[in-house]
């Protein structure tokens, strides 16, 4: 008896027992790990109920690190509405990784592709992980799903805030002062759902995207309760790392060439804001962010503009 035959004749009949679905999924990963698809599509054919139970223990179990059957799961279609209620709850599970770094949502099919991205923040960012958490802001990077896998824009980051003052300080200045984005990292776009507090009918969130001239945006409901009390989102191009990381963890001992190098590319970008009248008030090793294995740009953060 083949290896795909003895988990059809193992598969429960009749209930959704989803012990004995997990057991078949660790038979999938153990026993005949070269036949999870034949065996996972002859499962695809029993009833809702036992496809939505099958697939919930496949999930328990890639969460338990055990990625393997997730990602054959996500390429069946049969499979399609169990694992839309799945990632509309576990959302991360559309990032879970194989031994050589490819998501769940990277080998997604179909139904089960669509729903994934759909779980996704804003319905089009594949959250990786957070970077930044203060009392002001949650800096996030992610991948933009909407643009091509490895492209120069697909990794992003994503800064969220909730006042709009510090909202608009990061928005503006870049516009209305036409600053170069090869020295000072620009604005992709903006996304923007009402406060808490809006009683408005989301009509306050449309002027201030009005406010937001020259700059792509737009205006959704929420930004989910997982990313609550946000509702301003500023997406940036993702550079590879600050200053201070790169001081701290990649520049081995005194190379004064690349001193001179980090300088001129700081000074760059100062100047460039004193040409056009403004100062930027902080600068310090986390806002110099490096684009590049040597190039500098100067991330700005809450630049209030003044005349020099």
């Amino acid at each position: 008896m083949s290896g795909k035959e003895h988990i059809e004749k193992d598969l429960p009949q009749g209930h959704t027992d989803s012990q004995a679905a997990l057991e078949v999924v660790a038979a999938l990963l153990v026993a005949y790990p070269q036949e999870a698809s034949a065996a996972l599509q002859a499962a695809s054919n029993r009833g809702p109920e036992w496809r939505k139970a099958f697939v919930e223990a496949v999930a328990r179990a890639a969460r338990a690190g055990v990625p393997r059957a997730w990602h054959e799961v996500v390429k069946v279609e049969a499979f399609a509405a169990a694992v839309a209620a799945i990632v509309a709850a576990n959302p991360l599970l559309t990032t879970m990784a194989d031994e050589n770094g490819v998501t769940a949502l990277d080998v997604a099919m179909g139904g089960c592709r669509q729903a994934m991205i759909k779980a996704c923040f804003l319905g089009r960012y594949q959250i990786d992980r957070a970077v930044h958490i203060s009392a002001t802001c949650t800096v996030l990077l992610g991948r933009d799903l909407q643009l091509p896998f490895g492209g120069p824009a697909a990794t992003v980051a994503l800064k969220l805030l909730r006042d709009e003052e510090d909202f608009l300080s990061e928005v503006l200045p870049r516009v209305q002062y036409n600053l170069n984005k090869h020295v000072i990292l620009g604005v992709l776009r903006v996304h923007i759902a009402p406060s808490e507090t809006d009683s408005s009918g989301g009509s306050a969130a449309k002027e201030l995207l009005q406010k937001c001239e020259g700059v792509e945006g737009d205006v959704h409901g929420s930004f989910g309760a997982a990313h609550a009390p946000y509702h301003l989102c500023i997406v940036m191009p993702c550079g590879d790392c600050t200053l201070q990381d790169a001081m701290l963890h990649d520049f081995e001992g005194v190379d004064w060439n690349l001193v001179k190098s980090v300088g001129k590319g700081v000074l760059r970008a100062l100047r460039h804001m004193h040409v056009q009248g403004l100062v930027h008030g902080d600068v310090t090793l986390l806002i110099a962010q490096r684009c590049g294995l040597r190039e500098l740009t100067l991330h700005l953060l809450q630049l209030a503009p003044c005349q020099l």
